[in-house]
């Protein structure tokens, strides 16, 4: 008869104490080192950025709010050019892609109102469900 190890043991669970507190100790120091190198190397990158946005904060914000803009616009310009280019290889005339190309934000667009609407109506329908639950519960028991 073959004994077979409980539901709740591990492999860990036949090893002797000595080679699991070497196991967690390995572990403590890699995660201890990691977490020292994450300090450092994060001190190293974000210590610059801070004295530079206290010391010239307009530059700063003119820097990094525009520039965050101008990468936001040139992917969405990117995506845009490289859709209009795969439109005119697969040899679709160009007052078509230029139908495309105004329609589909409207219709992006409408769909992001309608799943707004749905949520919204979702939300009231459990907002006075919940505003008339101790009513409910009242009506019931009584």
């Amino acid at each position: 008869m073959k004994i077979t190890p409980s539901f709740h043991q591990t492999n860990s669970g036949t090893k002797k104490l000595k080679d699991r507190l070497r196991e967690g100790y390995v572990l403590f120091l890699f995660i201890f080192l990691s977490a020292i190198a994450s300090i450092i190397v994060m001190d190293i990158l974000i210590l610059p950025i801070a004295i530079f946005a206290i010391a010239k904060k307009e530059t700063f914000l003119l820097l990094f709010g525009d520039l965050f803009w101008m990468i936001i616009a040139a992917f969405l310009l990117f995506l845009l050019i490289r859709r209009i280019i795969a439109l005119v290889r697969d040899g679709i005339p160009a007052k078509r892609i230029i139908v495309h190309i105004a329609t589909r934000p409207l219709k992006a667009l409408a769909a992001a109102l309608i799943i707004l609407v749905c949520t919204a109506g979702l939300i009231g329908i459990l907002y006075v469900c919940m505003s008339y639950n101790s009513y409910f519960i009242y009506k019931l028991v009584n």
